[in-house]
């Protein structure tokens, strides 16, 4: 389904992305998403950080940006 980053699938890609993170939706990830997650668990040498692209860098920001949003979300709903 998202067999590699190509500019005209981003916003396909950002739609799932805001789905899997806010929305909790049961879809397939795309492997932005599953990268994102097996570097959050085993991390990176400064050098594998320095040679990433930086379209790899642009989604994980944006994954680390709706996972924050999802936490205020999360938070928001605990205070009721």
């Amino acid at each position: 389904m998202f067999s590699g980053y190509k500019r005209r699938n981003r916003p396909k890609i950002e739609q799932a992305l805001v789905d899997i993170i806010i929305n909790r939706k049961q879809i397939p990830a795309p492997l932005e998403l599953i990268e994102h997650y097996y570097r959050k668990e085993y991390g990176l040498t400064f050098q594998e950080f320095m040679n990433e692209p930086v379209d790899r860098l642009s989604w994980f920001l944006k994954i680390r940006e709706l996972e924050a949003k999802r936490d205020e979300i999360d938070m928001k709903k605990a205070r009721r």
